[in-house]
């Protein structure tokens, strides 16, 4: 396990590895904590937050993942920019110190760790591609033996706590089984508002005809 000093942006949503998202920054301590990573080239972490069920509080998520600035797509005069970012390792946070000074933003040791990913369960790409085909015509299918968990997680419509549950998760059966259940779960959901899309056209046409007679 590798350890390494990061700065964190916490975010609402999740940032899994491999997936690419659009920031827009703002904040005066981030414009700091951009700028010095496009300085030294280095990363930064992305953690979120999440509810602490006893009191509905909301606390920082233990684990994150590295992200990689990918491109600058705009900086305004006041400094705010717009960029693309990419996920890629996976740490567990420790010595967390919310203003590191000087700094103004957060800090953390981070651990990193190493955990399969690549998944040939040829149930879950198919459930997967089901899932796609259910959606509409313009979802692009899975044509492949092998694929990144994480990137399949982008297919479907995973909530931040799902995320974070497949985040964690170390060994590669507990996220294929996790995606698994979100999948069959899903694939009911869309069964049930094609049953009731149905039901209600039938149920239109009825209508029409009893109106014409």
């Amino acid at each position: 396990m590798n350890q390494t000093t990061l700065p964190i942006f916490p975010l609402n949503n999740l940032i899994l590895p491999g997936e690419k998202k659009f920031l827009h920054i703002f904040e005066e301590r981030y414009k700091e904590l951009l700028k010095d990573c496009l300085n030294s080239g280095s990363d930064f972490g992305v953690v979120t937050w999440l509810k602490n069920k006893p009191d509905s509080t909301r606390v920082l998520s233990e684990f994150g993942v590295a992200v990689k600035i990918v491109r600058i797509l705009k900086t305004t005069e006041k400094g705010e920019t717009d960029l693309i970012v990419e996920g890629d390792g996976i740490f567990k946070m420790t010595n967390f110190k919310s203003v590191a000074s000087p700094k103004l933003y957060g800090m953390a040791e981070a651990d990193f760790f190493q955990t399969e990913y690549i998944t040939r369960n040829t149930e879950l790409i198919s459930s997967v591609n089901s899932v796609l085909k259910m959606l509409g015509k313009n979802m692009v299918s899975i044509n492949t033996d092998e694929i990144s968990v994480f990137k399949l997680a982008e297919k479907i419509n995973l909530s931040n706590e799902e995320k974070y549950k497949l985040l964690k998760c170390e060994a590669l059966e507990g996220k294929e089984n996790l995606m698994l259940n979100k999948i069959k779960q899903e694939i009911l959901i869309l069964d049930a508002e094609k049953k009731l899309d149905g039901d209600f056209w039938l149920r239109s046409e009825e209508h029409t005809s009893e109106l014409q007679s």
